[in-house]
């Protein structure tokens, strides 16, 4: 946090940052749902040379399920790679603590696989909606908000649209408003603070929604 922010700036994020963070860890089951479980399957796959489709079910109709492709000789493949990439570090640290500790699986009765899943979502979820977060406070301040009133805004937005973890896809969701939000706070920033290197940030950042469709 940069010291030239003024003092009531300050506090309120932190008031923001401190609000989210405990709200995220409290609500958190450590539970990877919806599309997010099927993308979980493909990062481990990319590091483990596993199948990214373990189920041996085959679908109805692959319309029904939007994430998957079919492949040569009938092979099923999962697409929209960027939230495996996200998931993938805690993916492979999560795999690791439980081979070098398997005490931990007996001890707290979870699966390998449970394991995993509690690594990505408080290592890499909590992070990126705590980010999203911090950049709906930004953009809120760069379009002139009031300290106070971008404060409020910014927890509405947490506990009343797609953030926690009882909502339909929220584990996809997130990332998205994050970078479109990241894109156009740094698109403004630019205008405002007239300097290039925002715009090029602006650009990584809305071309990474790509990756996530």
């Amino acid at each position: 946090m940069s010291p030239n922010l003024p003092y009531q700036l300050k506090l309120t994020l932190k008031t923001v940052i401190l609000i989210t963070f405990l709200w995220l860890i409290i609500i958190n089951n450590g539970q990877i749902n919806a599309d997010a479980f099927r993308r979980l399957q493909m990062a481990h796959a990319w590091w483990t040379g596993t199948p990214e489709v373990v189920d041996s079910t085959p679908p109805k109709s692959w319309v029904e399920i939007g994430t998957e492709l079919q492949g040569v000789g009938g092979l099923r493949y999962v697409h929209d790679p960027g939230q495996s990439l996200l998931m993938l570090p805690a993916d492979w640290l999560g795999t690791q603590v439980n081979q070098r500790f398997p005490a931990i699986s007996s001890t707290l009765l979870l699966s390998p696989f449970q394991i995993r899943q509690i690594f990505v979502s408080f290592l890499i979820f909590v992070p990126l909606n705590l980010a999203a977060i911090i950049a709906a406070f930004w953009l809120l301040k760069l379009l002139d908000f009031s300290d106070n009133i971008a404060g409020l805004a910014s927890l509405v937005l947490l506990l009343g649209t797609t953030f926690l973890h009882y909502t339909q896809i929220h584990q996809l969701n997130n990332q998205i408003f994050l970078l479109v939000t990241l894109g156009y706070a740094m698109a403004l920033a630019c205008i405002k603070k007239q300097k290039i290197f925002f715009a090029c940030l602006s650009g990584l950042a809305l071309g990474g929604v790509f990756l996530h469709k």
